[in-house]
């Protein structure tokens, strides 16, 4: 995911991806970076599963990237000094959410939405507070305190857990909502993660999904 081609694309595209691009390419470079860590985040909580995310836009390697994404521009924006969590969820909001329209009745795009919140909330829930003590014989007189993010390891396996745990759901009948695709179901929350289908059959190769199969090992498709 390099920052330039990811430029060049949002030239086409306009809109707001290509509003940032020209006002704050550092943040974009940023954001492309911290999508690049939760593609490897993903191919590591994967690396034992049929999909080992190996094709970028299947929906729980693009959660990583929504929870990479801000991690990468908050420590941008201190410049080393603390972890600014509301300006990498700001930024991350504003480009990564920028692809998906809010459309009638487009479930795929209100599903995406939601996931990419969740990826946020991941990061942005754990944070926490570090301090350092200022004065003579540790004696704390001053004390100098900053927000740091969980290490995005954490990040993964929480996210995972929520992964196994992902609620299906339908669309409203005016298509502006979601809702559980079991009746007797309660509403998901903002943390929980959404599909709307099931995942494809990743042993064999399939060009529209972008799977490239599983090669070299055994492959059961219902396991």
């Amino acid at each position: 995911m390099d920052p330039t081609s990811i430029c060049r694309k949002a030239r086409r595209l306009a809109g707001r991806q290509a509003e940032l691009c020209q006002a704050e390419p550092e943040v974009v470079a940023e954001l492309a970076r911290g999508a690049r860590l939760g593609v490897r985040e993903c191919q590591f909580q994967f690396r034992f599963r049929r999909w080992n995310c190996s094709s970028h836009s299947k929906a729980f390697g693009r959660i990583l990237q929504q929870a990479g994404s801000p991690d990468g521009s908050a420590a941008w924006e201190w410049g080393g000094c603390g972890d600014d969590v509301d300006f990498g969820d700001e930024k991350s909001r504003l480009f990564m959410d920028a692809q998906h329209k809010r459309g009638r009745g487009d479930i795929r795009a209100l599903v995406q939405l939601h996931n990419n919140e969740a990826g946020r909330l991941a990061v942005r829930s754990h944070t926490r507070t570090e301090c350092k003590c200022h004065g003579l014989s540790g004696s704390c007189a001053l004390r100098t305190c900053w927000q740091k993010l969980p290490p995005f390891r954490e990040v993964g396996a929480r996210l995972l857990e929520r992964f196994h745990g992902a609620s299906r759901v339908m669309g409203t009948n005016d298509g502006k909502a979601l809702l559980p695709a079991v009746p007797t179901l309660k509403p998901p929350g903002r943390a929980d993660l959404l599909y709307a289908a099931d995942s494809p059959d990743f042993c064999a190769p399939n060009r529209r999904t972008g799977s490239p199969g599983t090669r070299g090992r055994a492959c059961n498709s219902s396991a």
